[in-house]
């Protein structure tokens, strides 16, 4: 019963092998390297099989195990499934809007088995084609002939040219429809952008990301493409496709590892003297990521408040550069204490600082280029936390060991900050940062405070020059003046500490010694007297005219070439003009 059971099982085997057999051996004999041949030589490695166990004469001479049938099984299925089809047989194809398949004159092409597979070229197909009105055919396929298509027809005005689709414009131009797609461009590279008609003349667009994209803050990113504001997360698609994701815990990142929350962290370390965390600056500066004091011990003590139960940290820095240095506690969520030593000691000989509240601290030190120093964090009493340490070279553009950041006049040797002779505002610039070796030739300076100095004269003009706006010049002297003389710090963006009746209007001279009548409209030079002014280059919105005065009367200052004119009421001899409105630029003294 066995062997009967096999042998029908054979049997079928090779009645479904007989439908291949004949096209591979064929396909074989004219070219052993096409599909069918490698087809050809698996049948007759089978058939070899089926002959062992039959015997070559039909019948079973052996008994198969269960295995064995079942693996013969098996590679049957698979040489069915090995080709799509068979060399030389055709089928009908259309690649066109299937709305128009056999519509008009669109109709279907052939396309052709090649190598098993089919080819994906459809020969002889005829596609949608602009309509001819003068052949009686449907050419673009919508069902329409010539007279009958909206193609063909004369329009007058836009609702002539109705053509079913809400993803188009529909208008008439010179008789002809013209219909122009809706743009639905998002403009991020990272969509697809597409139109979904909504009726006659409505339409929607549609937006579908990339499916291997993010779309965040209006910006497109690829897959795990990391986020330059924070090196521990990424886009992940899969995750969100509109947010960051944090990248996994461990993840290095500068100076420690990602904590699984999006946060770099320090990793290693900064326990005591015998392993410090080692500080690296790029472009003399470094910022430690944050930092968690919970795992450390208390090794050390500073000398300015009482840290001998709080864990601290230790940092070693040896020094890139010589000049003034910045250790500052960034951000803190628990009350800090700063201090530094040149051994690594646990001392506070280099300095110590304790601010009120959580971080603040700062340690501003004159290092020497090569020197190493130690940096310890510590925390008040037995606080402890997470906190940010940074590190940086501070600009001291005058050598008096006073950063220009907190110095009361940072372009003069002024270690004392004291400036009561009122000189630190008048007298030449030692160093200028903007201008280096240039700074003799410097002539105004930009405070950065709404005012701009004269440093031939010693005076503050307005940086803005028409803040003041138009003022009508029938106004007395006195009236101008006194507009003038109300302007104080908060008022035209200034922030320099001047008060009412420090402002008044230009005197004459004053006028002559400012203007450089080598250029006109205006006769200005620029900061560095190198040039003729131009907007921004010291001052701002400068107009034609701007108030000055003489003895008694208003004088008006042409910043066309400079001229200065009596100011009259009606028709006047030479150097005189008419009552007008005109601007009014203030200056000052120094503020001592």
């Amino acid at each position: 019963m066995k062997k009967i059971f096999v042998l029908i099982i054979v049997l079928m085997i090779v009645l479904v092998l007989a439908s291949f057999a004949l096209t591979a051996k064929d396909k074989a004999n004219k070219n052993p390297n096409n599909p069918f041949a490698q087809l050809w030589a698996a049948i007759s490695d089978l058939q070899d099989q089926i002959d062992e166990i039959t015997g070559g004469g039909g019948e079973c001479e052996c008994d198969i195990s269960r295995e064995e049938f079942d693996a013969l099984e098996a590679r049957v299925e698979a040489l069915e499934g090995s080709v799509t089809c068979i060399n030389g047989d055709t089928r009908a194809c259309y690649t066109g809007d299937p709305a128009t398949r056999s519509i008009g004159e669109c109709g279907d092409g052939t396309e052709t088995c090649v190598g098993g597979e089919w080819e994906g070229v459809c020969v002889g197909e005829q596609l949608p084609v602009a309509e001819d009105c003068d052949d009686d055919l449907d050419n673009d396929c919508d069902g329409d002939t010539d007279d009958d298509d909206s193609d063909c027809t004369e329009c007058v005005a836009d609702a002539d040219c109705n053509d079913n689709d809400g993803c188009t414009t529909n208008t008439c131009d010179a008789g002809e429809c013209v219909y122009t797609p809706e743009t639905c461009d998002d403009t991020h590279d990272c969509t697809i952008d597409t139109c979904s008609s909504a009726g006659d003349f409505s339409f929607d667009c549609e937006h579908h990301l990339d499916v291997d994209s993010c779309l965040i803050s209006d910006a497109c990113y690829d897959d795990h493409e990391v986020n330059q504001a924070n090196e521990c997360e990424e886009c992940d698609p899969a995750t969100s496709q509109g947010s960051w994701t944090p990248l996994a815990p461990g993840t290095p990142c500068t100076g420690g590892e990602c904590n699984g929350v999006g946060v770099c962290v320090s990793s290693g370390g900064g326990d005591d003297c015998t392993d410090p965390f080692v500080i690296t600056t790029v472009d003399n500066e470094y910022t430690s990521p944050a930092t968690d004091t919970t795992t450390f011990g208390a090794d050390y003590d500073a000398s300015c408040a009482s840290t001998a139960s709080a864990p601290d940290t230790v940092y070693m820095f040896t020094v890139p550069e010589t000049g003034l240095w910045s250790i500052a506690i960034e951000s803190a969520d628990f009350d800090t204490v700063l201090f530094m030593s040149d051994t690594c000691d646990g001392s506070s000989n280099l300095g110590c600082a304790d601010a009120i509240g959580d971080g603040g601290e700062e340690l501003v030190l004159e290092l020497t280029q090569g020197e190493t120093v130690y940096i310890y964090v510590d925390g008040w009493s037995s606080a402890i936390g997470i906190y940010t340490l940074s590190v940086r070279l501070l600009e001291n553009s005058d050598n008096d060991n006073v950063p220009d950041v907190y110095d009361n006049c940072w372009y003069v040797d002024n270690p004392a900050q004291v400036d009561s002779d009122g000189d630190c505002p008048s007298v030449p610039y030692l160093t200028d940062p903007l201008c280096g070796d240039a700074c003799e030739s410097l002539r105004f300076l930009d405070h950065g405070d709404g005012t701009v100095e004269d440093l031939t004269t010693g005076l503050f003009w307005l940086k803005d020059a028409t803040c003041l706006g138009l003022i009508n010049s029938t106004l007395f002297f006195d009236d101008m003046d006194s507009i003038t003389a109300s302007l104080a710090d908060g008022q035209c963006d200034l922030t320099d500490g001047s008060t009412a009746g420090n402002w008044r209007v230009p005197t004459e001279a004053e006028w002559t010694d400012f203007l450089d009548t080598t250029y006109a409209s205006p006769p200005l030079c620029n900061a560095y007297c190198s040039a003729q002014w131009t907007e921004g280059d010291a001052f701002t919105n400068i107009e034609i005219n701007d108030w000055s005065y003489g003895a008694s009367s208003g004088m008006v200052v042409s910043m066309s070439d400079g001229t200065i004119f009596e100011l009259v009421c009606g028709a006047g001899p030479t150097l005189q003009i008419p009552c007008m409105y005109v601007y009014i630029w203030p200056v000052r003294d120094s503020i001592v």
